[in-house]
């Protein structure tokens, strides 16, 4: 009956040691980049799971390749049209 106690807590995913039959400690997989979101200090296994801020649409001009999760300050080209427009205006009297 130990014996597949022990196996089924093996099969389910906890590391287990063969030499004396205890069970180890899980080794938790998460994002272990700490400039990421959801940085998990606890983790030890990269699972690819990190989520980065910034703009995501690939049709802005601060587009950010590695971002993941959009930040909401994506700008279409009018903008910045818009703001050169303003600030050299006095150029077209």
């Amino acid at each position: 009956m130990n014996r597949t106690v022990l196996l089924f807590i093996c099969i389910v995913g906890v590391s287990c040691s063969e030499d004396n039959g205890t069970v180890n400690e899980p080794i938790l997989s998460g994002c272990t980049d700490e400039n990421a979101l959801n940085y998990m200090t606890e983790a030890k296994i990269d699972d690819g799971s990190c989520e980065y801020s910034g703009c995501t649409d690939s049709s802005a001009v601060n587009y950010d390749l590695t971002a993941t999760v959009n930040d909401g300050n994506c700008l279409g080209s009018e903008v910045i049209i818009k703001n050169i427009t303003k600030q050299y205006s006095f150029f077209f009297f």
